[in-house]
């Protein structure tokens, strides 16, 4: 993990394995990251978002899906008397994430 601070903005670097392999032949994989309170902004790296490892990643790729400007616009709007009313269960940060989606060729194609 590193840090980084310019102009008021701390930013956070770190890579998050998943916990166990992912079979990502015969369907697409989705992997989002946020914070449900919206709290915290994640985003994937500009450069290498995504890294796939192992001997049966021949043929795959990752892409990332943006959140809808619109809807990341609209939130700056919000007050902090919003987020404060948002209760543990909330997934309201899910509407903001960037989502990895990981495609395979299947290998009987």
């Amino acid at each position: 993990m590193r840090t980084d601070y310019d102009k008021n903005v701390l930013t956070l670097h770190f890579t998050l394995p998943l916990e166990k392999p992912v079979d990502t032949h015969g369907k697409p994989v989705q992997v989002d990251v946020y914070d449900p309170s919206f709290f915290v902004a994640f985003g994937f790296a500009m450069e290498k978002p995504v890294t796939l490892a192992g001997a049966d990643t021949k043929g795959c790729t990752a892409d990332i899906t943006l959140p809808d400007p619109v809807t990341t616009a609209d939130a700056k709007a919000l007050t902090e008397s919003f987020f404060s009313q948002l209760g543990p269960n909330s997934n309201f940060g899910s509407q903001f994430a960037q989502t990895a989606t990981v495609k395979c060729k299947d290998a009987h194609s």
